[in-house]
């Protein structure tokens, strides 16, 4: 059981930005190589084999990936053949300086604030209600959609998004497999012009047991059946001086570190790596089934 993810206290270390406008026209991107950049539908069709660029702009095929909410994750080749619908909304969660140097997924509309989804006014924490309705729900979050959401960056900062509008009560959602990376490296269309968004009726409703605060997780540290997963980068993990980011160096007692890095198949199109290979590295590490999880 996971109880959502551990409250955090710091501030953003990068600025916010608004949209980024350019020429109105869609292309087929077709990268040289993909190391050169360093559904309501619950029962969607299996997208078959992956396809990653190869140099030169070949493709190879990967077998396809199971997993076991399959509902959570979509693949490129899904999110493609449903461009255009009316009940589909795809949210680039990439920060406004990312997404200024590249093109975006047709139809596709920006987050408005920091990915970090943090309190406007205080930079800390997550959204608060009234704020997670005006920006979430101005991006048109709402009944009968189906979101997807993506980045450029491992899934990390869409997985934020993902989350966000889980711990408010939104379960329609789920994450482009690979980002804007699998998307690219495939060959899809993109757009250079971001569309004006189409307010939705999503109202943020807390969840209270997908958010763990220290009154949740103090009394039960030292338990067997309890675990804190930190996953933040081994630098933070070992409160070196040069990660700034850190309001205190150290990491809760008895946590265990796996960087979420370790979670992503990076020869793969930056995808989630099988289920089977997941839940074995978590095992390995102390992180079995039936104890309840605090990842942060």
């Amino acid at each position: 059981m996971c109880l959502g993810g551990a409250r955090s206290r710091r501030p953003a270390s990068r600025s916010q930005h608004g949209q980024t406008l350019g020429a109105s026209r869609r292309t087929r991107y077709r990268p040289a190589s993909v190391s050169d950049r360093n559904p309501t539908r619950r029962h969607c069709r299996h997208p078959g084999s992956l396809t990653t660029a190869r140099p030169g702009g070949n493709f190879v095929s990967h077998p396809p990936r199971q997993y076991p909410c399959p509902d959570l994750i979509v693949e490129p080749a899904w999110l493609a053949a449903h461009l255009g619908d009316t009940d589909l909304l795809i949210i680039d969660c990439d920060d406004a300086d990312v997404r200024a140097v590249r093109p975006h997924i047709p139809g596709a509309v920006p987050l408005p604030i920091h990915p970090y989804l943090r309190d406007i006014h205080t930079n800390v924490g997550v959204l608060p209600p009234d704020q997670a309705t005006m920006i979430l729900g101005g991006l048109g979050v709402g009944d009968g959609r189906r979101v997807v959401c993506y980045d450029s960056q491992g899934g990390v900062l869409a997985a934020r998004c993902w989350w966000v509008l889980w711990y408010y009560g939104f379960e329609n959602a789920a994450l482009l497999n690979g980002g804007w990376i699998s998307w690219a490296a495939e060959g899809n269309p993109v757009e250079h012009a971001w569309g004006e968004p189409v307010a939705g009726d999503f109202v943020a409703q807390p969840v209270g047991d997908r958010i763990a605060d220290c009154d949740v997780i103090l009394p039960r540290l030292g338990n067997d059946d309890f675990a804190t997963l930190d996953m933040r980068t081994d630098l933070e993990w070992a409160g070196t001086p040069e990660t700034v980011r850190n309001q205190r160096e150290g990491y809760i007692p008895g946590a265990v570190h796996l960087e979420w890095k370790h979670f992503v198949d990076w020869e793969a199109s930056a995808r989630f790596k099988p289920a089977l290979e997941i839940a074995t590295l978590l095992e390995l590490n102390g992180i079995t089934r039936g104890k309840a999880v605090v990842p942060y």
